[in-house]
Parts: structure tokens; sequence; C-alpha cells
């Protein structure tokens, strides 16, 4: 989106749905009532300030980065877990001699 797209008048106001959702929407009607949803605040003349290209590359890759830490933390509690799964079946004593194989699938 171009700056000077970005930063120009804008008029928008609260609007709450049939389900009593609140959005903030455009004011595009007069009347305060736009399909399922109602205006429930006065209108409001506002100007954003567009961010510097910069400044939105870095929020991004800030973002990015949250992502992979919040999925390295995830898959290393799996590892963890198996890990643990692995360690107790290792830790488990030797069969003995007296187990039926065939009972468990094993035949030969």
């Amino acid at each position: 989106m171009k700056r000077e797209e970005i930063e120009k008048d804008r008029v928008i106001s609260l609007y709450e749905g049939k389900y009593g959702e609140i959005i903030l929407g455009g004011d595009s009607d007069t009347a305060g009532v736009t399909g399922d949803y109602a205006r429930i605040s006065e209108p409001l003349t506002i100007r954003f300030v567009a961010r510097d290209a910069g400044e939105i590359v870095a929020s991004q890759v800030s973002a990015i980065d949250a992502e992979i830490a919040a999925e390295r933390d995830k898959f290393q509690r799996r590892i963890d877990m198996l890990q643990d799964r692995r360690a107790s079946l290792l830790s488990l004593p030797a069969p003995s001699g007296d187990v039926d194989d065939s009972a468990a699938g094993m035949s030969a």
C-alpha cells in the first residue's frame, strides 16, 4: 500500500454485530446500520501515519523469529517426551526366557 493511501483522512466508528461482536469499520452509511451491524459510537475522523519500510520489515522479521522460537520450543518438548519414553523402555528389566513370543505375534 502506498504512503498516500495510508495517510489520508478516514472516518471510522465502532459497530456491534447481531452476535455481540464489536468491530471497527469505515463509516459509509449515515443511518448507522450496515447489514448485520449497528453503529454504536459517533464517527471519528482520523489520519494514520505510515511506518517506514525498514520498520515494517523489522517488525515482520521479529514476528517470524517469535514463530520460529515457539515452534522450536514445541518440538523440543515433543523430543524430550520421546526421549523420556525411550529411556523408560530401556530401563525395563530384560525379558526372561519364559515369555511366549507367539502371543505377541512374534512366532517364527
